[in-house]
């Protein structure tokens, strides 16, 4: 019997030493048995370190491609290029926006979740003063008869016909701003943003869709909210957010 431990030349020799009187498809098929045998029992010999690191990148580095070919087959997002993009339609908002676009030429967006002109045309100034004006007329018409008017001792007013006045007027303006803003170039989305890069921003779509814009430059005039104090009987007040909200006068 052979050894295993016999280099493959040894054993090679050997069948020529032994084949006499075989026929010759023994020998023909003996020798490629003989070599396979050896070839599959001998013990491999051991990678070196570099060897090993280079099996491993290998293998690690067949993985991305398979995970890149999967991810090619995903639809791209869509993102939609500005120069300037703005989060807030304010006063703030609106006069660096048109300043960009008229003066600067850039490709600008106004984002704005709410009414178009923020707090001073929609809960601020201009309703604030419309209804002091309101109060002011009552007054005067109060003491008028002490100046010799001769008004009835009690005016009667509507006051829910003066609260459609005002909104009618703030809808006005909301209207004037926005006309503004597209003389001027400028694109105008109504939703809520928040940031998904840097300098990317997604944009939540009454609709339930959501759509990205990238900017070169990007400004956050969201304005401000009303400051609820924590103290004992907070929950009984309104903001002036509220106040002009008031369907009818309290008693």
């Amino acid at each position: 019997m052979l050894s295993r431990s016999l280099p493959t030349s040894s054993l090679r020799i050997s069948i020529r030493s032994c084949s006499v009187g075989l026929p010759s498809k023994f020998i023909h098929t003996a020798r490629p048995i003989i070599t396979r045998t050896l070839a599959s029992n001998r013990t491999p010999a051991p990678l070196l370190p570099s060897s090993r690191l280079s099996s491993i990148t290998r293998h690690f580095s067949s993985t991305p491609a398979i995970q890149s070919k999967q991810s090619s087959t995903m639809a791209p997002i869509e993102v939609q290029q500005y120069d300037y993009i703005v989060l807030g339609g304010g006063s703030g908002g609106s006069g660096s926006g048109r300043r960009a676009a008229g003066w600067y030429g850039a490709k600008t967006l106004i984002v704005e979740s709410g009414r178009s002109g923020g707090t001073c045309v929609n809960v601020g100034c201009v309703p604030k003063k419309m209804t002091w004006n309101f109060g002011t007329i009552n007054e005067t018409v109060h003491v008028g008869r002490h100046y010799g008017y001769d008004f009835p001792e009690k005016v009667n007013f509507n006051y829910k016909h003066f609260k459609e006045r005002r909104d009618a007027a703030i809808t006005r303006l909301n209207g004037i701003y926005e006309r503004n803003w597209g003389r001027e170039g400028i694109d105008l989305v109504h939703g809520r943003a928040r940031f998904v890069e840097p300098k990317v921003i997604e944009v939540a779509n009454a609709d339930g869709t959501t759509t990205r814009y990238a900017g070169k430059h990007i400004l956050i005039a969201t304005g401000g909210r009303p400051n609820i104090p924590a103290i004992p009987g907070a929950e009984h007040g309104i903001t002036s957010d509220g106040f002009f909200e008031i369907e009818e006068l309290p008693p």
